[in-house]
């Protein structure tokens, strides 16, 4: 047995694997509700893979049809706490699962996808002046600027506005990177014993190079999944202000800020830029390969085409032969009844 069997095995007194059509009938409704970059798109496919459920992803509650949706379902918003919507996740039956991961690697994470999406960070500073995060670097005055905002709603409210609420069901993202199979076990057990698929099998199907495969975009921030990163780009003066800024995110939730003392603004851009490199040579590869796969199933495609092509002439060939043929053979058999009618004329 495998070391990953073996692990996924534990527990599984507990956790049962359980035919999806029996489980129809059986409401379960989640909403992971996180930071963005915490790992929410992760957490809900992985989730909704092991029970089976339908999934949905909002930016607004306005955007549902709330009392037309799936009985099994998971839903991923970004939606800070309010009176308001927590009467309206209440009264459908759905269980709140916020994920957690470091504010500052959240904020890298952000900081690469800004570069490679049209929807970058917009936003006016004290002085007026329109920022953004598109071409900004970690030890740029945007960064700073965009990793300091705090009010509610901003970049990193959401997970600790959640994190300690009755009922919510946490994780963090750290731990399902360090030891995703025990840690999916132990949430799971938490929401129903009762899944259609084992565990090892949903965390093999949603590691990042099986996700980075199935996609068909290039999905560039894939490359800063690795927990800690923010050591080897952020210094230590620019890290120690934004924890001071967001002092209670980091309390909430529990992360230490311990960065690098030996890291310096100069190092970290040539970590950046390094990295930045990495990632586009590595997409561009990705990129590459899907267009070989593209062209090998166009050719594919183009001779199954030819092929029916000339089977259908030649099915059309066929007919028209058979039909002269019968053609010839109607005129020789009236010839033939005509002679042997003038012969029988003749002779009888």
């Amino acid at each position: 047995m495998s070391e990953v069997e073996r692990r996924s095995l534990e527990g599984a007194d507990r956790l049962v694997v359980t035919p999806e059509a029996e489980l129809v009938n059986q409401p379960l409704r989640l909403a992971v509700i996180g930071t963005p970059r915490s790992g929410n798109t992760w957490v809900r496919g992985l989730i909704a893979s092991l029970y089976g459920l339908v999934e949905l992803a909002v930016d607004r509650p306005e955007q549902l049809d709330w009392d037309h949706l799936p009985s099994r379902c998971i839903l991923q918003i970004h939606q800070y706490p309010d009176p308001s919507f927590d009467a309206l996740i209440a009264r459908h039956g759905f269980r709140v699962l916020t994920p957690a991961r470091h504010p500052l690697d959240v904020l890298i994470s952000a900081l690469n996808y800004a570069q490679h999406t049209l929807t970058a960070p917009e936003w006016t500073d004290a002085t007026g002046t329109p920022r953004t995060l598109r071409g900004a670097s970690p030890i740029s005055l945007e960064f700073r600027q965009y990793a300091g905002i705090s009010h509610p709603g901003a970049v990193l409210t959401f997970s600790p506005a959640w994190w300690d609420r009755p009922g919510v069901l946490q994780v963090r993202y750290e731990d399902l990177v360090a030891d995703p199979i025990p840690k999916l076990e132990n949430l799971a057990l938490r929401i129903d014993h009762r899944i259609i698929r084992p565990p090892h099998e949903v965390v093999g199907y949603f590691t990042i190079d099986a996700r980075r495969s199935n996609l068909q975009v290039w999905q560039y921030h894939f490359g800063l999944g690795r927990p800690g990163i923010w050591r080897e780009l952020i210094p230590a003066q620019i890290a120690e202000t934004i924890a001071d800024q967001q002092r209670k995110t980091f309390d909430v939730l529990g992360y230490p800020c311990d960065p690098d003392p030996a890291l310096d603004e100069l190092q970290a851009e040539r970590n950046w830029y390094r990295l930045q490199t990495q990632l586009l040579t590595r997409h561009l590869s990705d990129e590459r390969q899907r267009l070989h796969d593209a062209r090998a199933q166009l050719l594919e495609a183009q001779a199954a085409t030819q092929s029916a092509i000339e089977a259908q002439a030649s099915a059309r060939r066929s007919v028209r032969l058979d039909s002269l043929r019968s053609a010839r053979a109607w005129t020789w058999s009236r010839r033939m009844g005509s002679g042997v009618r003038r012969w029988w004329s003749v002779h009888r």
